[in-house]
């Protein structure tokens, strides 16, 4: 009859244990993200699931000597060989005589780590400790209580020792508006049209951005007293929302005026600005440069010239224009309107953001097709160059 019964109750203990092990691995890859409360399972004699949260286990009782190991650990992995989404482990040990048990398992998942508990028994005179998040204590035969503390990460890992949480990727911040030559759109349109209202020339807020917009830009950007580069950006941009004018020195009447400093030409009519433009003049600098000499009977020679480029200053007035290109020995001049001997305000390819002529106040084909079309310069106008 003892015999029958301890038969018994070994087969209730066995069927407990294969049912926690198949229990512990619903924490498959469909329900990663779970959360499960945390729960104290009791057990008499029996294992404890460190690891699956809400879940009480009775198993056999434990034996009143500690002559045999009566302690189990129970994990699942999946088919792949780890836990979907965590791990799990569960054990109590009964106990072995004189001796110390320590079983551990560690799983990995994608979304995290976790450490499964450490079961260990110690055997001395039939007294066994059981650790599984828990901690519960048998002497003499007695079973104690073991209680199982489950946390859950919001990937659905369990596990009593650890647990990692992932961490979103923030969104990158957008990049700044860059506009420049090429771009196109309605914030290239409303950049124009602002330029337009605050005086600085270009030929039309059609969304396109084209060098008269990048010239216009670029004498905005002198007037700011920002980095003049042409581009449109953030600090472009915010200074646009200044409204920055440049101030003539003009107060009646109407001039052209070429402001040395802050390489600009300033259209006044009737003592009000009324086109800024910018403008490339004199180097300052000495040079000598090797030139051809266009004769009389349509042979060219060669000569070489030496002098200083500068820009003179004074007050002038308009004495002549070429209505077309002007080919002189010190290069091209595209329709110029001359105020001073060889010096004159004319149209130019290359127009940058620092002074590069031998003399003259460049600016673009487009901007010198402008002032004609609109006699903005005609014989007799007043020069201020200072």
């Amino acid at each position: 009859m003892r015999s029958s019964k301890t038969a018994r109750l070994a087969a209730v203990g066995i069927s407990a244990a294969l049912l926690v092990a198949c229990s512990s691995g619903t924490n498959d890859a469909g329900s990663s993200g779970a959360q499960q409360p945390a729960a104290t399972t009791s057990t008499t004699g029996g294992n404890t699931d460190a690891g699956l949260a809400g879940a009480t286990t009775t198993g056999a009782d434990a034996p009143a000597s500690g002559g045999a190991t009566a302690g189990s650990s129970a994990g699942s992995d999946d088919a792949a060989g780890t836990d979907a989404a965590g791990s799990t482990a569960a054990g109590s040990a009964a106990g072995t005589v004189g001796g110390t048990a320590a079983t551990s398992k560690a799983a990995t998942s994608p979304a995290a780590t976790a450490s499964t508990a450490a079961t260990s028994g110690t055997g001395a005179s039939g007294t066994a400790s059981s650790t599984a998040a828990g901690s519960g204590t048998a002497g003499s035969g007695t079973a104690g209580s073991s209680t199982a503390a489950s946390s859950s990460s919001a990937d659905g890992s369990t596990g009593s020792s650890s647990s990692s949480s992932a961490t979103a990727s923030s969104t990158p911040p957008p990049k700044p508006t860059l506009l420049k030559t090429g771009s196109s759109g309605t914030e290239v349109q409303q950049l124009q049209q602002q330029l337009l209202d605050l005086g600085y020339w270009l030929e039309t807020a059609d969304g396109n951005y084209g060098q008269t917009t990048q010239q216009a830009v670029m004498a905005y950007q002198k007037a700011a007293g920002i980095p003049a580069d042409g581009v449109a950006g953030p600090q472009t941009l915010e200074a646009i929302k200044q409204q920055v004018q440049p101030q003539p020195r003009t107060t009646s009447g109407d001039a052209i005026e070429i402001d040395l400093p802050k390489q600009l030409i300033y259209i006044v009519q009737g003592g009000e600005l009324k086109y800024t433009i910018n403008t490339s003049t004199g180097t300052g600098q000495p040079y000598t440069q090797e030139v051809e000499v266009d004769n009389p009977d349509g042979t060219t020679t060669k000569e070489v010239v030496s002098d200083v480029a500068i820009t003179p200053t004074g007050e002038y007035q308009i004495q002549r224009g070429i209505d077309g290109m002007r080919k002189s020995k010190l290069g091209k001049l595209w329709r110029p309107r001359y105020f001073y001997e060889g010096w004159a305000i004319h149209g130019a390819e290359y127009i940058p953001n620092y002074p590069a002529s031998h003399g003259c106040a460049r600016m673009s084909n487009a901007a010198i097709d402008f002032i004609w079309a609109n006699d903005l310069a005609p014989i007799g106008m007043k020069v201020w160059v200072y």
